[in-house]
């Protein structure tokens, strides 16, 4: 009698065990069937890409790939907790110290000294050329970067390995090496303090790295715009990331007992991030083209009355997210490539910029 009860109860055990993995698996088919990391919305709902209607800056899908980098630069897969007490004073007391903040270089980096050098450059082929050389002659770790840079998939062309800084040169174009020197004097400005979130630096430094080619690619594919001052705007806009990160993490330090949480960070970053990104824009006295797209993006304007330096911004922060997402999803950039289209490139200009955005960044070589 024991061992039948016994029996009976292992029995139901291995039912309700094998019913919860049929509706786990059945509900696996059903978001494999609806979702994607690129819509973030059932395929039933709102309007399909391709389908030609207009979408505003920001759409569902810019708002569901954030939402993911946030989830890799973070750790976390929930940002819904309501922020009260302590965090609630925090997020305050951040908002209350933006102003401060940009006279604060323990927050707000300064202007890395070559990048007058380097915007004067874009004016004077011939000269800049030659002093960005010297420039890199001086340094070991740019040198290093360049020869890295020159040696990837991308750049070679024959066999031979390039062990030479001037053939590397030559082989970077005036075009290679200003980018890559940007974000070479730039890297350095993303470092952020260790103890807290410790993928946040390199998730955000990867980010704007792989938006800052896409726009980049934008600017060379259409033409509308300098792809230096595209790809160094995309830099800076990431850095806006940074230093609210650096000033949310002081403030938990000083004025909370409690440890730091992510959606504090996320939604200071998501309500200031682009405000910061222009007021280091003016900090920095870029010119003022640089200053305007950075304001057009505050603003929220649309992606058609958008200046074709916004633009490049634009295109490059959709490109830089998805070639991120991609890496851990394995995602089809079908959907990305459709979305382009929509926003009014070509296929052929969308296909080039995708292509464009997964060049090697600094320091890789393949």
């Amino acid at each position: 009698m024991r061992i039948a009860v016994l029996l009976a109860a292992i029995l139901l055990v291995m039912l309700v065990v094998l019913i919860a993995r049929l509706r786990g698996r059945r509900a696996e088919r059903q978001d494999a069937e609806t979702w994607s990391f690129l819509q973030g919305t059932p395929a039933a709902a709102g309007p399909v890409f391709g389908s030609g209607e207009p979408i505003p800056y920001a759409d569902q899908t810019l708002e569901i790939m954030v939402l993911e980098v946030y989830r890799k630069a973070f750790g976390t897969t929930n940002f819904n907790y309501s922020v009260l007490g302590e965090h609630e004073a925090v997020m305050a007391s951040v908002r209350g110290s933006l102003a401060r903040a940009v006279g604060e270089r323990e927050f707000f980096p300064r202007k890395p000294l070559i990048i007058p050098r380097l915007l004067a450059a874009i004016k004077n082929s011939e000269s800049s050329l030659k002093e960005l050389v010297e420039i890199i002659m001086q340094d070991p770790v740019l040198t290093g970067d360049v020869l890295r840079m020159a040696n990837s998939s991308y750049y070679r062309i024959g066999k031979e390995p390039i062990d030479t800084l001037g053939r590397a040169v030559v082989v970077l174009g005036m075009e290679g090496l200003r980018s890559l020197v940007a974000s070479t004097v730039m890297q350095p400005v993303f470092q952020v303090p260790r103890g807290y979130f410790e993928q946040f630096s390199v998730t955000v430094w990867s980010l704007a790295q792989r938006s800052a080619l896409g726009a980049q690619a934008y600017a060379r594919i259409t033409r509308e715009c300098d792809s230096f001052s595209a790809h160094l705007l995309s830099l800076l806009y990431y850095l806006g990331y940074i230093v609210l990160f650096r000033l949310t993490v002081a403030t938990y330090q000083q004025a909370s007992g409690s440890l730091p949480r992510a959606e504090v960070f996320t939604r200071l970053i998501d309500e200031r991030a682009e405000v910061l990104a222009g007021l280091i824009a003016r900090e920095w006295e870029l010119p003022a083209p640089m200053r305007d797209a950075l304001a057009e993006h505050t603003s929220r304007r649309t992606v058609e009355k958008m200046s074709p330096l916004a633009r490049a911004l634009y295109f490059g922060r959709l490109c830089g997210m998805a070639s991120l997402l991609a890496e851990d999803l394995e995602q089809d950039p079908a959907e990305l490539l459709a979305l382009l289209e929509r926003k009014g490139l070509s296929a052929v200009q969308a296909q080039a910029l995708w292509n464009g955005t997964l060049k090697p960044q600094k320091g890789q070589a393949e």
